[in-house]
């Protein structure tokens, strides 16, 4: 993984694309760590929950507070699978990007309503004002 300078690879996709799934699954085949956005790094530079964040700070406020703990991410040889609005952070996107090639996962939309439902999933920016479907 280490051609060009680049050790990491980053899993960037929609909400339920299976990221976390993919990130998990790479990490076992290439035999290195897997390093997850929102369970490892958002929720222990926060203390809190993501779903408690976002409640905390609104979607506007939200975004701009996660792009800023993003940027503070220093890994090489990982998988890391991003939030579903990682993207949506084009300074914290470049800083990952610098040292990562970006894979993206793209899943059907039914497939995608399907698992946030059944996971429960109460993380997603706009979801206090808008369905998943409208989202994607």
């Amino acid at each position: 993984m280490k051609e060009s300078g680049k050790s990491n690879i980053l899993l960037i996709g929609l909400p339920g694309s299976g990221k976390t799934t993919v990130g998990k699954l790479l990490a076992s085949k290439l035999k290195c760590s897997v390093y997850d956005v929102d369970d490892h790094h958002l929720e222990s530079v926060w203390g809190c929950s993501v779903a408690d964040k976002l409640t905390e700070l609104g979607d506007y406020g939200f975004l701009e507070a996660e792009g800023h703990a993003t940027k503070q991410i220093s890994k090489s040889n990982s998988i890391i699978s991003l939030t579903g609005s990682n993207p949506l952070n084009s300074e914290a996107m470049r800083h990952l990007k610098k040292e990562g090639y970006v894979i993206y996962l793209e899943s059907a939309h039914e497939s995608i309503v399907e698992r946030c439902e059944k996971m429960r999933v109460n993380r997603i920016v706009g979801q206090s004002s808008y369905s998943l479907s409208d989202i994607l």
